[in-house]
């Protein structure tokens, strides 16, 4: 058996490492080196996909290892640079059109006043006009930035975009700010107000939109990582559709790196898009051309390295495939469940709870107490054979006396 491991979260550091070029030994302590390795430009096709996504709404589909923290970090970038060229577009129209409606306004037609009256009011009105030029110079002067709210990143995927932004953006005022709940509100509320990328979890910029702390009109767009997995009852579906709602011209971008569980569900793309309100949708495999071309002349040297499992491992593993074949027979005496399915090499995989569920979960209530208890029980065996080439032995150890407490039954 072979190690089987899971779709964890640690995945998005290591998407970050495809551009990164490597300093020989003999120059990583010089820093001359070092500065040069922070001005190092992302690679061709991840301007293309940023670039293509800021021209139309939708989500992006990535392939698993192609930098997703650096194309969510450019996309926070030129979104954020964005939004402040349209809000400072906005008040230099505003501007002109209060100009030509000062010019527009006819002239009154008023009886000739005498010298000290015509004096008198020539200097207030003077007075009047400076002050008002004063505070519209300021008003137009300052433009209020929006902020870009990013939702849906897991802890390791924020950490790597950050170091992504500062090293792309070595000079930016505002790098992206981690929101999480031992932030106070007065520090979100500054924050908000410069205008400063945040990265919010679902739940707290929800609150902020419901009690109005972070007004809709004062948010740029979303952008939703993960995106795969947003559905109309997540927290993520649930903070597009308030801020939708409220808000008819910010953008919502999605991203993801995870093309297998965006297509293993059920419509799992059409049930994301909808969720975020979009559109359009953009998949960028290892096989496209731009991403190919880019790729090939730099392929990597892997060194694969085999441990050998210990005679108390192997004891083991036999021992629960002897178990998981049994369960299997008499799994197999049901008349609910594909016979064809049931394999000792199929149950090893993760895919197998999902194959059993999608044929039990219309008839589960009809299904028989002995079947459930072996679904359940086919399932804690898996993650056993999992867990044993995974963790230590002490562990495991206290695994199996936790399920002997857990897991009994009659």
């Amino acid at each position: 058996m072979s190690a089987l491991k899971d779709d964890d979260d640690d995945d998005d550091v290591n998407n970050s490492n495809v551009h990164r070029l490597q300093i020989p030994r003999s120059t990583a302590t010089d820093g001359r080196a070092m500065s040069s390795l922070v001005s190092i430009p992302s690679l061709d096709f991840h301007e293309e996909i940023v670039d293509e996504l800021l021209q139309k709404d939708g989500i992006v589909v990535l392939a698993e290892g192609l930098g997703m923290a650096t194309v969510l970090a450019m996309t926070i970038k030129k979104s954020h640079e964005e939004a402040t060229r349209k809000e400072a577009r906005r008040r230099e129209k505003m501007r002109r059109f209060l100009e030509e409606e000062k010019k527009s306004v006819g002239e009154e037609f008023l009886l000739p006043p005498n010298e000290e009256e015509e004096e008198a009011a020539t200097t207030a009105t003077k007075k009047k006009e400076n002050k008002e030029e004063e505070l519209e110079f300021e008003k137009d002067s300052i433009v209020k930035p929006k902020v870009v709210v990013i939702v849906g990143a897991s802890e390791t995927l924020r950490t790597a975009t950050i170091r992504e932004f500062e090293r792309l953006y070595p000079d930016a005022a505002y790098p992206p700010l981690e929101v999480t709940a031992d932030v106070s509100m007065a520090i979100r509320a500054r924050h908000y107000a410069m205008g400063t990328p945040c990265f919010v979890t679902s739940r707290i910029f929800a609150v902020d939109l419901l009690a109005n702390r972070l007004p809709a009109e004062n948010v740029a767009g979303m952008i939703v990582a993960n995106a795969h997995s947003v559905e109309d009852i997540s927290g993520e579906g649930f903070c597009a559709r308030l801020f939708r709602e409220k808000n008819r011209r910010g953008f919502m971008r999605g991203l993801t790196d995870r093309p297998y569980d965006a297509s293993k569900a059920f419509e799992g793309v059409e049930r994301s898009m909808k969720s975020l309100f979009v559109r359009n949708v953009t998949f960028w495999p290892r096989f496209r051309m731009n991403v190919k071309t880019c790729l090939d002349p730099h392929e990597p040297n892997v060194i694969e390295l085999r441990q050998e499992m210990t005679e108390d491992m192997k004891k083991i593993q036999e021992a629960i495939v002897q178990v998981m074949d049994q369960c299997m027979k008499e799994l197999r005496k049901s008349d609910f469940v594909d016979v064809a399915e049931l394999t000792v090499q199929s149950g090893l995989f993760k895919s197998f709870d999902t194959t059993i569920s999608r044929q039990l979960e219309p008839m589960w209530n009809v299904v028989p107490r002995k079947t459930k208890q072996l679904v359940r029980d086919l399932r804690t065996l898996r993650r056993l054979a999992d867990l044993v080439l995974k963790v230590d032995p002490v562990s495991f150890l206290k695994h199996c006396e936790m399920l002997k407490v857990t897991e009994r039954h009659d």
